[in-house]
């Protein structure tokens, strides 16, 4: 038994569209603050003040992408620790060992 999709034009146009841009990700190893996971102003921020490495030329700051999401993992894990030793003394405070 076989199965056919049917899509719209639209459903078809913006498949495309995710492709191509999925596709310069690939090709492009840096992110600008215009692209970047961290949102604009938090890249920019970053980035001036050499917490991630980068460089700005005209008004654009790039950063390798590598770079960024180190940095986010290192902040999750951070954040994941933290959370932890709040759990730790809350117990310790409620008599649980």
């Amino acid at each position: 038994m076989s199965s056919v999709i049917v899509l719209t034009r639209e459903q078809v146009t913006e498949i495309a569209v995710t492709a191509a841009r999925a596709a310069r990700e690939l090709e492009n190893p840096y992110y600008t603050q215009d692209c970047s996971p961290l949102g604009k102003a938090r890249h920019v921020e970053l980035l001036r003040a050499g917490v991630i490495k980068g460089w700005k030329r005209g008004r654009t700051w790039f950063a390798r992408r590598e770079d960024v999401h180190a940095w986010i993992e290192q902040e999750e894990s951070e954040a994941e620790v933290f959370n932890l030793d709040v759990m730790e003394q809350r117990l310790k405070r409620a008599g649980v060992r």
